[in-house]
């Protein structure tokens, strides 16, 4: 993982080039809504070549305790 200020830096092509979003994580929360169930099949092909399809599914929330602790800034001026 790339550093900036010894801060890690996560790269994302979600965000337009010259922003950047900073954010306290401490203030940021996942909340499980529901239990997460795991589903696992092999059906035809799956079966022939060996391979296994598995889908995890969950409701989860996400909070925000102090929404100032996130901010977004512009690089290029």
């Amino acid at each position: 993982m790339e550093k900036l200020w010894k801060v890690p830096r996560v790269p994302t092509t979600a965000v337009p080039a010259g922003t950047t979003l900073l954010g306290d994580w401490q203030q940021a929360q996942v909340i499980v809504r529901e239990d997460a169930t795991l589903a696992l099949d092999r059906p035809g092909v799956n079966f022939t070549k060996n391979l296994m399809t598995m889908r995890l599914e969950g409701r989860f929330g996400f909070a925000v305790k102090r929404p100032n602790a996130f901010v977004e800034v512009v690089l290029a001026a």
